[in-house]
Formats: C-alpha cells, sequence, structure tokens
C-alpha cells in the first residue's frame, strides 16, 4: 500500500518474485473499498442523517 500510494502503477509479482502485471492505484483502492468493513459503515452513516 506504501508503494502505490507513491505511484499510479504497481507491480504484481507471484510468491516466486516473478512478474505478473501491473495494477493501477485506483483498482487498488476500488477493490479495498468493496472489500472492507468501511463501506458498510459510510452506508448506515449516511441512512442516520437522510
Amino acid at each position: 500500500m506504501k508503494r502505490a500510494s507513491r505511484q499510479n502503477f504497481v507491480p504484481v509479482v507471484d510468491d516466486s518474485d516473478h512478474f505478473i502485471g501491473m495494477i493501477r492505484r485506483k483498482e487498488l483502492i476500488n477493490y479495498l473499498y468493496e472489500h472492507s468493513d468501511i463501506k458498510d459503515a459510510l452506508l448506515e452513516a449516511v441512512k442516520k442523517v437522510i
């Protein structure tokens, strides 16, 4: 994550450190958001305000 915060693209390697490809910072952030509890917490907070 530290590397992703400074670069637009992050290299992806397998367990043997072989290059697999690149991932964009936006894709990484979206994935982490979709798979975290913060999404549900934000939706609940918005519902309380509305």
